[in-house]
């Protein structure tokens, strides 16, 4: 009776997974990971061994998706602080320069930003092709039309 175990562990719900932590070596990868951009350098700041892939393990995959979104919402949280910002400054800024880059950063955000000059090269090319298509293809119409009344 000394080594009586139970046979069920009533603290574990049974077909419940256990939530995983990182550790504080994958935590150190994440952070790295996410301030530099550098997976050598998060590998190497982490103390893992290069050839380590420590990303591919779902809690750390897990912890990095958590701070993104972490990082998504303190961002968010601040964008209209931000957006107030670059709306004074396109009002009231000293110096027309800056009054003027801070309304063409607004009007970028918007979505209303100029066109780049490669979607311009590409629009006229199109453009251009489509023309001389339809001209070839009113030509070679008027020519059958021609053929048939002739003949």
């Amino acid at each position: 009776m000394a080594n009586y175990r139970p046979q069920h562990d009533f603290q574990k719900k049974p077909g419940r997974k256990r939530k995983r932590h990182p550790t504080e070596k994958q935590i150190k990868f994440v952070d790295t990971l996410l301030e530099t951009g550098n997976k050598k350098k998060a590998l190497e700041v982490s103390g893992y061994s290069p050839s380590t892939q420590p990303e591919k393990l779902q809690v750390v995959q897990d912890a990095l998706t958590e701070r993104q979104k972490e990082m998504m919402k303190r961002f968010l949280d601040n964008a209209e602080e931000m957006k107030e910002n670059m709306l004074e400054l396109a009002r009231n800024a000293d110096s027309e320069s800056v009054r003027f880059q801070a309304t063409k950063d607004m009007l970028d955000r918007a979505g209303l930003n100029p066109v780049n000059k490669n979607q311009t090269e590409s629009a006229k090319y199109v453009s251009i092709e489509s023309r001389v298509s339809r001209g070839a293809l009113e030509r070679y119409e008027k020519e059958l039309q021609k053929k048939e009344a002739g003949e």
